[in-house]
């Protein structure tokens, strides 16, 4: 990649802006496109949280980028204590061990999990 060109650019809007665009649309008291460039927020973002009639315009706004976490916040922290405190004793976990800990914390649990059946987290290689 040159340094002339750059890769896109995600989520540049305001949070308060986007909140309140939602809330003027459901309101109706403006459209789509008077709304998106009011606020200045991305039309088809602004269409999109739009749609989420079950969430309030603050929860619809407040999206998340990037991948979702498989174990969630409570287990990946019971899985950092654990390998604090293994490291704390002087027994280093390697990557290979933490990985195989986290398929497993993935499986006793029955979450959803992209793993495959490789027996560890993560990309293979």
């Amino acid at each position: 990649m040159t340094s002339s060109s750059s890769k896109g650019k995600r989520k540049e809007w305001n949070t308060d802006h986007m909140t309140e665009a939602i809330q003027m649309l459901r309101e109706k008291t403006m459209g789509y496109f008077k709304a998106a460039k009011h606020f200045d927020v991305p039309r088809t973002t602004l269409f999109r949280l739009c749609q989420k009639n079950e969430l309030s315009p603050e929860e619809a706004a407040a999206t998340k980028l990037g991948r979702k976490s498989v174990l969630g916040d409570q287990l990946e922290n019971l899985l950092v204590e654990y390998i604090l405190k293994m490291e704390s004793k002087f027994h280093g976990l390697t990557r290979n061990d933490v990985r195989r800990m986290a398929y497993m914390l993935a499986k006793r649990n029955h979450l959803e999990n992209p793993f495959g059946e490789s027996g560890m987290a993560g990309k293979n290689g």
